[in-house]
């Protein structure tokens, strides 16, 4: 009987611990384009709702892509210890960092693999110690993003492996986040690159309005709606368009900064500079070109961000395959 027992406890903690971190799936061999999520703290379930989101985005084009998360470790956090599991996570994301670059990244690069990473929360101290620790150039990393970062602001990281001219984006909520802004203040007794912004110029920072935690409410959104504006972004550098159905009976005018209820997805200019943002109540897009004098007026609009680049003239010559969404 205690043996059975002791038999059934064994199984789970190797259930639950031996598979962490986990190694590349087979399922990404010969695609186009494969998206890698590195989960932060406290992230316990099996399935990771950015990666639902995004396989959802990529449905269409689901033969030639693939995403998957980079489980790392399951904490189910104890409000009465969850300061010790902090700094536990942090130094387990530290540990896991050359795994993450071996049988991961490098592996992807052996089989010529293009790839975008994003690190939400303390995932992105896990894909920051892998750029540290290479050191060979990473060929068929397509894009870098960090949402709701958990490192400090004036956080400096190794891009000399990345491809000339690459920075890493970050999403970053000054507002809205509590997490970061009181209990990552609390502890660290600094401000997150994913509250502030960071001050390196290896980081391109772009203002959101997402939450760590979802509360509920027209106005509270966590990273997750990120996933597909970097959808379309990193298909787009791939020359796949989504030929997708939009009101295009856009009316120019005048506009705010949008910041309450929209996240600021990606700049384009010069000539002109054109703002790129994403609505979190409806989830629509809008183009916004912004003047010399910081005046801002919208030029598109509409449900598909594809289209609303390709109206503008944004996606070039890059329009190659042609995607019915």
């Amino acid at each position: 009987m205690y043996n059975r027992i002791y038999l059934l406890i064994l199984f789970t903690a190797v259930l639950l611990f031996s598979q962490y971190p986990i190694e590349l799936p087979e399922t990404v061999k010969g695609k186009q384009l494969v998206f890698i999520y590195v989960h932060g703290f406290g992230e316990y379930g099996l399935d990771t709702a950015f990666e639902e989101k995004m396989r959802e985005f990529l449905e269409p084009v689901s033969e030639i892509t693939d995403v998957f998360t980079y489980r790392w470790e399951r904490v189910l956090i104890n409000p009465v210890k969850v300061t010790d599991q902090w700094k536990n996570s942090k130094t387990r994301a530290d540990s896991v960092a050359s795994h993450f670059l071996n049988n991961v990244l490098l592996k992807l690069e052996d089989e010529k693999v293009p790839y975008v990473i994003l690190g939400y929360s303390l995932g992105t101290r896990v894909v920051s110690g892998a750029l540290v620790l290479c050191r060979r150039n990473l060929k068929y990393v397509r894009g870098v993003y960090f949402a709701g970062s958990a490192l400090p602001n004036d956080f400096s990281p190794d891009i000399s492996k990345l491809p000339p001219g690459m920075k890493i984006i970050n999403y970053y909520s000054s507002f809205f986040d509590e997490v970061l802004k009181v209990s990552y203040y609390f502890t660290e007794k600094n401000e997150a690159g994913g509250e502030v912004g960071f001050t390196d110029s290896a980081f391109v920072n772009y203002r959101t309005v997402c939450t760590h935690v979802h509360k509920g409410g027209p106005l509270q959104r966590d990273y997750t709606e990120l996933a597909e504006p970097v959808g379309y972004l990193s298909l787009m550098k791939e020359g796949i368009f989504y030929k997708e159905s939009y009101n295009d009976h856009n009316i120019e005018m005048p506009v705010l900064d949008g910041d309450i209820q929209w996240n600021d997805i990606v700049l384009y200019g010069p000539p002109d500079d054109i703002l790129i943002q994403q609505n979190m109540t409806t989830g629509h897009y809008r183009a916004v070109k912004i003047d010399a004098d910081g005046d801002r007026t919208r030029v598109s609009w509409g449900n598909s961000l594809h289209a609303i680049l390709d109206e503008l003239g944004l996606f070039g010559e890059k329009k190659m395959t042609v995607i019915v969404r």
